[in-house]
């Protein structure tokens, strides 16, 4: 990851006209850019497509970024932000491809036992259906703090809300998806 010193070179080499130095900021926050894009649309294609968009839109916007209002991550994450509702917008009602808690927990956990990866495949099954139905600012709030690390404040301003309705929405979000995990490992015993 770029320090902000490097991330601030990078941006004035670019607009200074080495329109190949933009491919640094890229490969630097192409990971973060795909996770969160995910995280807001659920859908892997449509994270893609995001990331696609959000960077030839800040690749087009570079010249309207303000330091002094935001780091580039947190203008850059708005920008994905932005997009990734659009998208959803243009999907509402049609059936999005999310992750299986199958996928989730063999992408993360390749080599367990099948009565363990069993338990966690229930879980994290649990665990896409509780985050999907997170009201979206909280799903974005979530994904901003807890999945890509981004400040309180940086999210603030990504979200265009005070750091204290950003703080609410985390807490509420763990607070529901705590007890959405809870519930399933603890179901309601038949009468």
């Amino acid at each position: 990851m770029l320090t902000e010193i490097e991330q601030m070179a990078v941006i004035q080499q670019v607009l200074d006209g080495d329109i190949e130095g933009f491919a640094v900021l890229v490969t630097s926050f192409q990971e973060g850019v795909l996770r969160m894009a995910f995280a807001i649309t659920g859908d892997r294609a449509a994270a893609e497509d995001v990331a696609q968009e959000a960077f030839v839109s800040a690749f087009r916007h570079l010249h309207t970024y303000d330091a002094s209002r935001a780091t580039f991550p947190a203008w850059l994450h708005g920008i994905v932000r932005n997009a990734s509702r659009n998208i959803v917008r243009q999907r509402k009602g049609r059936n999005l491809n999310y992750q299986t808690g199958a996928e989730a927990s063999e992408a993360a956990c390749p080599r367990l036992c099948p009565d363990d990866a069993l338990g966690i495949q229930e879980q994290m099954g649990t665990l896409d259906q509780a985050l999907a139905s997170l009201p979206g600012e909280w799903r974005r709030a979530f994904a901003l703090t807890e999945i890509e690390g981004i400040s309180y404040a940086d999210a603030a301003i990504m979200e265009g809300v005070p750091i204290g309705t950003i703080r609410s929405r985390v807490h509420r979000s763990r607070k529901f998806l705590q007890e959405a995990l809870t519930r399933n490992l603890n179901p309601i015993s038949e009468r």
